[in-house]
């Protein structure tokens, strides 16, 4: 409950519907709350080698990807070694101008190459480059539900440079949260 109470120091919400579901809009503050605060509150190790990927391709059908469910397939897929050595990824897809959407926290497993002639035909994306490319094992971490199904926004201030080292951006837009989650 004390984790939960420390969070209210930093936003103020305003609930907002849109259909059947609630979102709670963050107002901007001095104080605002940032994406590290968000995920250690969520137990997040900050010691841990990771990364931050923002997903977001108009050479390709990007809605398709996302709507067919393939999303986690796609961004195991790499033209260069981006994930390599790092133990997590925080990912988020384009969400608008300068935002990204959470998409979840993945656990970065083994990689390994595979040619260009190997490559899966039957995916909704093309393949960019006639090249080797990347494939990742990597598996959704446990914990961030509330945040994957609400809709957490995020400002992203370098759209050029789509994977970075993990930053406090500020949160745009976050669900409104069980407080259960801040009792462990």
């Amino acid at each position: 409950m004390e984790a939960f109470d420390k969070l209210g120091e930093f936003f103020e919400l305003e609930i907002v519907s849109r259909g059947t579901k609630n979102r709670a809009r963050v107002k901007r503050q001095e104080n605002a709350m940032g994406l590290i605060d968000v995920l250690t509150e969520f137990g997040f190790d900050l010691n841990c080698k990771s990364r931050m990927a923002r997903h977001q391709d108009n050479r390709i059908d990007f809605d398709a990807v996302l709507s067919s469910g393939r999303f986690e397939e796609y961004q195991c897929w790499q033209r260069r070694p981006v994930f390599h050595g790092l133990s997590r990824v925080v990912s988020f897809v384009g969400h608008g101008p300068g935002r990204a959407l959470f998409w979840g926290v993945y656990r970065v497993g083994g990689k390994q190459q595979v040619l260009f002639e190997d490559l899966p035909t039957d995916v909704p994306w093309i393949w960019q480059a006639q090249q080797p490319y990347y494939r990742y094992e990597l598996e959704p971490e446990p914990g961030y539900e509330q945040l994957v199904e609400g809709e957490f926004v995020i400002e992203w201030s370098s759209e050029r440079s789509w994977v970075q080292h993990l930053k406090n951006y500020r949160v745009v837009a976050c669900p409104p949260l069980r407080t259960e989650v801040f009792s462990k």
